[in-house]
């Protein structure tokens, strides 16, 4: 998911090296002025707290079920 954010932002010539960065300035950017729609913030903001917390929580296992949250409809 972050690489699809930084491929948005290229867009405008913007990088980010950070996964925080990248989901607020596009939350910012595309999502406040209405490119793309609040459901779609919703759901980065949720894949990113998964991706957080299994990248820095030793014993976190994602479900089947937050992980289907996760995707796009």
């Amino acid at each position: 998911m972050f690489h699809a954010i930084n491929a948005v932002h290229a867009i405008n010539g913007k990088a980010y090296k950070r996964h925080k960065d990248a989901v607020a300035n596009f939350n910012k950017d595309y999502v406040k002025t209405s490119v793309f729609p609040k459901e779609m913030g919703r759901k980065i903001g949720q894949a990113e707290e998964i991706r957080h917390t299994s990248d820095y929580d030793d014993f976190y296992i994602a479900s089947k079920e937050e992980s289907e949250k996760s995707l796009f409809s």
